[in-house]
């Protein structure tokens, strides 16, 4: 069930939280870590395969808040290898939601 997951806000709180407790779930195959800044990403996982013991985690860089952002990373599902299993399923962090987006919300994952 849980075979790819996009983890918004996930560097930090909730979405970091959200992203150990979801990699110790057996099934869990990768786990791409949605963040603005490449360095705090990085940063988070390393911190995660240090506390779960797993190599499941991708970055992507990526501002909710920002649509081109969005598309660009999209973009980049469609182009890697990635493409062939499907976009991710997505987890949304609460502590991470957008002020104001261009999207509806019903299309937020």
């Amino acid at each position: 069930m849980n075979k790819s997951i996009l983890i918004t806000g996930a560097n930090v709180g909730l979405g970091k939280e959200s992203a150990r407790q979801l990699a110790m779930i057996n099934g869990t195959e990768k786990i791409y870590l949605a963040c603005r800044n490449l360095s705090k990403a990085e940063e988070a996982k390393q911190s995660l395969e240090e506390s779960t013991g797993k190599n499941i985690f991708e970055i992507v860089i990526m501002d909710v808040s920002n649509p081109n952002s969005v598309r660009s990373a999209v973009a980049g599902f469609r182009d890697s290898s990635t493409a062939s299993s499907g976009i991710p399923r997505c987890v949304r962090s609460p502590d991470r939601l957008p002020r104001q987006t261009a999207f509806p919300a019903q299309s937020s994952c």
